[in-house]
């Protein structure tokens, strides 16, 4: 437009973000609209921490989803130690702040990896497992709506939980 030409859509190149976290984000930001004005005596504007905090929500979620499956697979013990040494990881917190979909892609794959190991625990009594398959698919759904390297996460589950999960004759 400063140069005098037409501007179109279609020579926007960088338009493969996934739809998921901004529409994760739009009810928290119209929640906190009073504090979209940028406050030039704060180093950091402040839908920088909400980013931030929902990451961070994200990723104690995803902890806490561990933490169950791990009490599932194991004992209390194991699995408290799973929920501490995730919690100490300061590469996961770095990820967490930084506002990317990572966390909220963790969070529904832990989800789904949940589920996956009900329906695995259903499986050899002859048990119906296509309320967790249904849920997995969901959470499948969301992950790939979250980044798109998301596909590659559910293609290696639902391979895996085609071949686990297919009826025994």
């Amino acid at each position: 437009l400063d140069h005098g030409k037409e501007a179109s859509p279609l020579d926007l190149r960088d338009t493969f973000a996934a739809p998921l976290q901004p529409l994760v984000l739009a009810p928290v930001f119209k929640a906190f609209e009073p504090f979209w004005e940028f406050d030039a005596s704060r180093k950091i504007y402040f839908m920088d921490r909400v980013v931030a905090a929902v990451g961070v929500l994200f990723f104690m979620g995803a902890a806490g989803i561990a933490w169950l499956t791990a009490r599932r697979l194991f004992d209390a013990t194991v699995a408290g130690w799973v929920f501490v040494t995730l919690l100490a990881c300061q590469f996961l917190w770095d990820v967490a702040r930084s506002g990317l979909p990572q966390m909220m892609m963790l969070f529904f794959f832990s989800i789904a990896l949940d589920q996956f190991l009900r329906a695995l625990e259903r499986a050899p009594g002859g048990g119906g497992s296509a309320g967790h398959a249904a849920v997995m698919g969901l959470m499948g759904a969301l992950v790939v709506m979250s980044h798109w390297m998301g596909v590659w996460l559910v293609l290696g589950l639902a391979g895996v939980a085609a071949w686990q999960l297919r009826p025994r004759t």
